[in-house]
């Protein structure tokens, strides 16, 4: 196996040898046409769907003539909210019913002052914490990654992806994995994190 170098450019983009290799990347499906992935590292919790406190205009899985809000940046698009068979009564191409937000901020406020009807999105602390919404259905899945974040790198490192695996599946089990898990939190930013329930699902 080559050499592991810590790249400059973030505490998460590694060099392997001459592979460039991001780790914690999640398994999407528009990267998976260019590159490959491990086994997860972290499990993703499945999306779900925000409404105004008290509104009695949206019942999973008839979306007919409802207007749609989602957070650009994730996959929560509406592409995805398209690939579970069971929803009715929606169109990804109709732009009157498909609105997207740069940011929660202006997406709770939209939902707010009735500008879209319902919210698709992960279950992101902002939006789903938000006194003013409420959870109006979580999917049983997420259609919208293929997988996890994990290991991504180009599609020839196919030993390397393996070795990784090898590897991860050993730390399992061994009590060290369950230390990390124990005393793990994520953060982004100011944004809350979670801890082992989310990432250690497994």
């Amino acid at each position: 196996m080559g050499r592991l170098t810590l790249l400059p450019t973030g505490p998460c983009l590694l060099k392997i040898g001459q592979s460039p290799t991001s780790l914690g990347r999640v398994h999407t499906y528009a990267a998976a046409r260019t590159f490959i992935f491990s086994t997860p590292l972290v499990q993703l919790p499945n999306p779900g769907f925000l409404i105004k406190a008290n509104s009695t205009e949206f019942t999973y899985p008839d979306f007919t003539g409802l207007r749609v809000g989602f957070l650009d940046g994730w996959t929560t698009d509406e592409y995805c909210l398209n690939r579970y068979q069971d929803v009715m009564g929606f169109d990804p191409t109709d732009a009157t019913r498909v609105t997207h937000f740069a940011t929660a901020p202006e997406l709770i406020g939209a939902l707010i002052m009735d500008q879209v009807d319902v919210v698709f999105s992960p279950p992101l602390p902002p939006l789903f914490s938000h006194p003013d919404l409420q959870v109006a259905y979580i999917e049983n899945t997420d259609l919208c990654n293929i997988g996890g974040a994990g290991l991504m790198t180009q599609k020839d490192q196919v030993e390397l992806v393996s070795w990784f695996n090898a590897a991860f599946e050993n730390l399992k089990a061994t009590s060290r994995y369950t230390d990390i898990c124990n005393n793990l939190m994520i953060e982004h930013g100011n944004q809350p994190g979670d801890g082992a329930d989310y990432i250690c699902r497994d």
